[in-house]
């Protein structure tokens, strides 16, 4: 069977996220994300394929990125896929940064599936991907598995130039399908 459940922690960045938006297409939304993930607060969601069909979990979760003065200065796009049937296909993710109020739809899910654009795409085999844009860096894995765990991080690009132990990722998210 295939389900996920992400678990998200903010870090030490003061931005926020809020007004998330979930689409799936197939599966759905067990365990709903929380609107509002404050810094170094930790939040879950889940996602599940439906009972007795034969596909799985696919989907996208968007949240608003927002700066100091809760200006929104772009939209957090996770896409996930995990198969029902891996004879024909592989778990996948994509992770992007595109334009604020951009939709949470079928045309998002399918241009992160199938198209390229501000967002990068990886299959999930364990290997990590990175995406930049707008001062923030996206870095995220998914693991190979029918019961897959996806992490992905966002951090403020000043991030990098510091040492570790001074930044902390903006958030963390899981799926364990």
């Amino acid at each position: 069977y295939a389900n996920a459940a992400p678990a998200v922690l903010a870090g030490v960045s003061s931005r926020l996220q809020a007004n998330n938006k979930i689409y799936t297409y197939s599966g759905y939304c067990q365990e709903a994300p929380h609107p509002i993930i404050a810094k170094n607060t930790q939040k879950s969601c889940s996602f599940t394929k439906t009972t007795c069909s034969l596909y799985g979990s696919d989907g996208v979760l968007t949240y608003q990125i927002l700066n100091d003065r809760n200006d929104c200065i772009g939209e957090l796009a996770i896409m996930f896929s995990v198969p029902y049937n891996y004879k024909t296909y592989g778990n996948c993710f994509a992770l992007g940064i595109f334009e604020p109020e951009c939709p949470c739809d079928v045309n998002l899910y399918n241009k992160m599936y199938h198209e390229s654009g501000t967002f990068t795409r990886g299959n999930g085999t364990g290997s990590s991907i990175k995406y930049s844009r707008n001062a923030v860096t996206l870095e995220g894995t998914m693991s190979p598995q029918s019961q897959s765990k996806m992490i992905v991080e966002l951090c403020d690009v000043f991030c990098y130039s510091k040492p570790k132990d001074d930044c902390q990722p903006f958030f963390s998210l899981q799926y364990y399908h």
